[in-house]
């Protein structure tokens, strides 16, 4: 946005000033505070994510199927710490496999929200991958 300056007289004639320099504001996305950059998300209880899903999270209907793969994913985290979002940023193939993970992780999975250069909460993104695994106690398909 560009503000013109007028002069007193130009607006009580009803005519515009050419005669005036544009200002141009300070740009909004410069930010020239000193400082470290704004934290990222930390996982409350400092175990990790892939602790939060186990064995027998597994969709029963994949074990069967045989099915297994790496999903890579990005989880969107509120002010709160909550996970309010999560999308698929490489399938594993599988969509059950996939939507699997997510609604694991947006139900199970607090953090320590991240913090801007005034160490006020922020909503970020984490990314993480959860490597589906057949379970060692998968029967093999007859």
């Amino acid at each position: 946005m560009i503000l013109l300056a007028l002069s007193a007289a130009a607006v009580l004639a009803g005519k515009p000033d050419n005669s005036a320099a544009p200002v141009n504001p300070a740009p909004l996305a410069r930010d020239t505070r000193r400082g470290p950059a704004p934290a990222v998300p930390r996982l409350l209880g400092g175990r990790g994510l892939d602790s939060l899903i186990s064995e027998a999270d597994y969709p029963e209907a994949a074990r069967r199927q045989r099915l297994s793969g790496p999903v890579r994913l990005r989880l969107t985290v509120n002010i709160d710490g909550r996970v309010t979002g999560c999308e698929i940023l490489r399938s594993s193939g599988t969509a059950l496999l996939d939507a699997s993970a997510c609604r694991i992780l947006v139900r199970r999975a607090r953090f320590w929200p991240a913090l801007d250069r005034s160490s006020r909460p922020i909503v970020s993104t984490f990314e993480h991958q959860v490597k589906w695994v057949l379970p060692a106690s998968a029967s093999p398909v007859a």
